[in-house]
């Protein structure tokens, strides 16, 4: 198994607030499995539901994104909207 871990720089971090297209992908393939396993779980394991829910947490973290305050949180906040 091969584990690659981001690094989130100042300017991904404005680059994520400016809502870049490019950087939510990357935003997205770092912490999709995570969130949607978080998800799996709260949803008693339908699929369906889950899949829904991790598609609006990620459209949620776009549009709230603009008013995110700390790069070290990215990981809590997208939980946060997931939760």
């Amino acid at each position: 198994m091969i584990i690659i871990i981001m690094i989130w720089t100042e300017k991904d971090f404005h680059k994520i607030k400016a809502r870049d297209p490019e950087v939510f992908s990357k935003l997205y393939k770092e912490y999709k499995t995570n969130i949607y396993n978080y998800i799996i779980i709260k949803v008693n394991g339908n699929k369906d539901i889950a899949d829904d829910i991790l598609s609006d947490t990620f459209h949620s973290a776009f549009i709230s994104a603009p008013k995110l305050k700390n790069i070290n949180k990215l990981s809590s906040w997208l939980f946060q909207i997931a939760n």
